[in-house]
């Protein structure tokens, strides 16, 4: 209970960092408009005569397509601006590679140099960033917004209650452990080969059953803001403001390189 009251006041605050202030209207102008006088002014300023609607012929109602175009696109101009969008928003793919990469790096050396007191593993460090930016960046973001989501769209219970569990009982304990197990291994023998992989596979399995409960006690909980709250753009830097905690836990029990 402890860690999902964390969790959902750490999904509230990562969601006010994200909230645009483009609904607010702008200082010193009400927020509401009538639509004839807009569009009185509209027409005078493109150079056209205001008219009284109530007392205007047809012809008069008639304004010439190009008369009309321009007085859109001067009241486009003069009218509110459209949203601007945010890096995560014009750039997602590279946005989450790039927090991803960062964010497991920092987590390894804060964990060594501060949970651990111990010098500084610059090798064990490089683990953690490569995987934090191919798999947690680059393969996750694949499988989070287009794989899962592709098969339960949309944000109805059942979606995103079947997203979660995609997430926690196939994506992680076949996808994710394995692949940070053979990163593991690959940095500590220097080579990738079958005895490799074989070699990191093989130390998965001895301690899985642990893996997956410290990575349940996260992600139940976590993934539940993941589809249930957050926008696709927001969903990969979520997780890794989330994992940083738990990627300071798994640089504790499996970081040994």
């Amino acid at each position: 209970m402890i860690v999902n009251t964390a969790i959902v006041k750490a999904a509230a605050i990562f969601a006010a960092s994200l909230s645009p202030d483009a609904d607010r209207p702008p200082s010193g102008k009400s927020g509401f408009r009538l639509p004839f006088l807009q569009r009185k002014v509209t027409t005078e300023v493109a150079g056209l005569p205001a008219l009284d609607i109530a007392t205007a012929s047809k012809d008069e109602l008639c304004v010439a397509p190009d008369a009309a175009d321009s007085a859109v696109a001067i009241d486009n101009q003069g009218g509110e601006q459209p949203e601007k969008q945010s890096i995560l928003q014009k750039h997602p793919f590279m946005a989450a590679c790039g927090i991803t990469t960062i964010n497991a790096f920092a987590a390894d050396l804060l964990t060594q140099l501060v949970f651990e007191s111990n010098p500084w593993n610059a090798k064990r460090s490089a683990v953690f960033a490569a995987f934090g930016f191919l798999y947690q960046g680059m393969a996750q973001y694949a499988i989070v917004n287009l794989g899962w989501e592709k098969l339960f769209p949309g944000t109805k219970p059942k979606a995103v209650i079947s997203k979660i569990f995609g997430m926690n009982l196939l994506s992680d304990p076949i996808l994710f452990m394995p692949t940070f197990y053979i990163f593991k291994e690959v940095m500590t023998q220097g080579s990738f080969g079958l005895a490799t992989v074989k070699a990191a596979l093989m130390g998965y399995k001895a301690n899985c059953l642990m893996d997956w409960r410290n990575s349940w006690m996260v992600w139940f909980p976590g993934h539940t803001i993941t589809y249930g709250v957050m926008k696709p753009h927001q969903r990969i830097p979520w997780m890794a403001f989330l994992s940083f905690f738990y990627m300071c836990v798994l640089s504790i029990t499996r970081g040994g390189v």
